[in-house]
């Protein structure tokens, strides 16, 4: 893998997440995801796919599910695909992280 871990991406929004807001892909967010997208959560058996979820993903697509009023800001989940090289091919190679944290919450570079 790159210079970042898949695990430290939203599966659905694609955004780095911090350790703290980080979900697992439980049942429910397969179910959930698969009734507010219309296509089933893929790629879990895959390596360079992330196997966690931001909290705002989850909780945005609870609320929706019990009938509330929210949606997600974006109409179509993150794409996933194998990338073929780390140079310029790597999503998780590219997005620069540095100096993210809870504290400041944008990326200094």
């Amino acid at each position: 893998m790159g210079k970042n871990y898949p695990n430290i991406f939203c599966y659905i929004c694609g955004s780095f997440t911090l350790k703290t807001h980080r979900r697992s892909i439980t049942e429910f967010v397969q179910r959930v995801y698969l009734a507010y997208f219309k296509v089933p959560l893929g790629d879990q058996d895959k390596h360079w796919a992330p196997h966690k979820v931001c909290k705002t993903c989850v909780e945005t697509l609870r609320s929706w599910s019990q009938g509330k009023n929210i949606k997600l800001k974006f109409g179509v989940p993150m794409v996933w695909r194998e990338p073929k090289n780390n140079l310029d091919d790597c999503y998780f190679c590219l997005v620069n992280v540095k100096g993210f944290n809870k504290k400041n919450k944008h990326y200094s570079q």
